[in-house]
């Protein structure tokens, strides 16, 4: 009887012990993602992510009347951010205006810092504002010299690859590439190339 009751004490402090985990929560992940996130590789591994730690992905912003950062959530742990600008604005304006909206997005995790996932080189600058801890490149594809590529993608992705802590390669191709031009590069391929 008594050493039932000692493995119970025991049990009971490991309980106690993940109970605080619970209490203090990872640093939440935010995604500047891409418009094609919610299909794939990129959702399964950012629900993965929401298993442990709060995951905020944010959209590419939608044309509305009125300024404002609309939020859903998808999954426990989950939540998708909508930057609503006005479209009239110009690009400059524009972006100008999504940077400083991003930058409400750790005060919406509760954080003084997050770690950031990007999935688009030519996302990196709205980030710039952001208390980041870690930078994640997922390397999902690479249109670089591709025909009607945005002339300064392959600055961007080059400049992402100099700032990233981690890049995540999807397939083996790509990781080929990576391993050239980081240190720290995983290949983790879709579904079909596995």
């Amino acid at each position: 009887v008594y050493r039932r009751n000692a493995g119970l004490r025991r049990m009971s402090k490991t309980r106690r012990r993940r109970g605080s985990m619970l209490r203090h929560p990872a640093t939440p992940l935010v995604a500047l993602s891409c418009a094609t996130w919610q299909t794939g590789r990129t959702y399964e591994l950012l629900t993965r992510a929401a298993r442990t730690r709060p995951v905020i992905v944010v959209e590419p912003a939608v044309s509305s009347e009125f300024v404002a950062l609309r939020r859903d959530r998808l999954v426990r742990g989950l939540t998708v951010v909508r930057p609503q600008i006005p479209g009239h604005l110009d690009g400059v304006e524009m972006e100008t205006l999504l940077a400083e909206l991003l930058t409400e997005v750790p005060e919406l995790a509760g954080c003084a810092a997050v770690d950031l996932w990007i999935c688009s080189p030519l996302s990196t600058h709205y980030a710039d504002d952001l208390p980041v801890r870690l930078t994640v490149f997922d390397y999902a594809e690479d249109r670089v010299g591709c025909p009607g590529a945005p002339e300064n993608l392959s600055l961007r992705q080059r400049d992402l690859f100099g700032v990233a802590d981690v890049v995540i390669a999807d397939g083996t191709r790509l990781f080929a590439k990576a391993v050239t031009q980081h240190a720290n590069v995983h290949c983790i391929p879709s579904v079909g190339e596995q």
